[in-house]
């Protein structure tokens, strides 16, 4: 689904244009400047450092798109939830960056006049993975940004960053703490949260999908978040009742969407946040 930004947004588009300034100094944090949205007050903007060698991400420049929000405005996740729009990035020009790979923190679960939203509130950090088309020399980043941002109405924020980056430079602190709350494969059968069972009912009068979750001393605050094939929508899953023991069960309405055929066999990804930690799983619907 969709959000539709009411006409009170309107016209409230700005960008911010930081030029390159060529190659950055050695040994240095970079940042470009805050871009502060006029109607919100949301402040945005790119830092870059160097390499996430002891992040798990060895040869990879560390990046991250730092958003900070006032009081009672949210900004969404990767997948929105029944509403919203989810963040779009993209990195034309720079120099000597051949890849670049937006994180995703774990997210929280927002009520909405649409059903419930996934993102952030206050601030985050969404790191991100930079690829060097030659590994030996310093990169400069050039980022064009689109979020979208909710209180009572939602508002659309565009924005282009730049900022350079060098491997013998720090890895910016927003970013190494971001990349802590980043949901990592859930391979380790004995960790949490893990998922131990999942159904799904694509016939008859009640179609569904089940999920029952292992949140380990957390099962309290467990909530998970689906995402099917693209172009497919699955509506939000919800907690059945309260946990038993470490472990909470989902279920998830099919007759809310229209794609209900279309999911069977196919694979979804399943994030798994708590106050505890997060993970995520990918799954084939049987």
């Amino acid at each position: 689904m969709t959000r539709i930004f009411g006409a009170a947004a309107a016209g409230l588009l700005a960008v911010v244009v930081i030029p390159l300034g060529g190659s950055p100094p050695a040994h240095a944090e970079q940042a470009s400047d805050w871009h502060v949205d006029a109607h919100t007050g949301t402040r945005m903007r790119l830092v870059a450092g160097g390499t996430g060698a002891g992040a798990g991400h060895p040869g990879k420049l560390m990046a991250g798109i730092e958003i900070e929000l006032p009081d009672g405005w949210k900004t969404y996740w990767r997948h929105p939830g029944d509403a919203g729009v989810p963040p779009e990035f993209t990195w034309p020009g720079g120099a000597n960056v051949a890849a670049a790979t937006v994180l995703y923190p774990a997210p929280h679960r927002y009520p909405d006049p649409a059903g419930s939203i996934i993102g952030y509130k206050n601030r985050v950090t969404l790191p991100v993975l930079i690829e060097r088309a030659d590994p030996s020399a310093p990169a400069v980043l050039t980022l064009d940004a689109a979020i979208g941002v909710c209180a009572d109405i939602c508002v659309p924020i565009q924005a282009q960053f730049s900022a350079g980056a060098d491997a013998d430079g720090p890895v910016p602190a927003s970013v190494s703490a971001a990349l802590r709350r980043v949901p990592g494969p859930g391979t380790d059968p004995s960790a949490v949260p893990r998922v131990v069972g999942h159904t799904a009912t694509f016939d008859g009068k009640s179609p569904n999908i089940g999920f029952e979750v292992d949140f380990g001393p957390a099962a309290a605050s467990g909530d998970i978040f689906i995402e099917g094939p693209r172009g497919l929508y699955i509506p939000m899953a919800e907690r059945l009742g309260d946990p038993a023991g470490s472990r909470v069960r989902f279920r998830i309405d099919l007759t809310q969407t229209d794609d209900a055929a279309d999911l069977k066999g196919k694979a979804v990804r399943v994030t798994m946040v708590s106050d505890a930690g997060q993970a995520e799983a990918e799954l084939v619907l049987p």
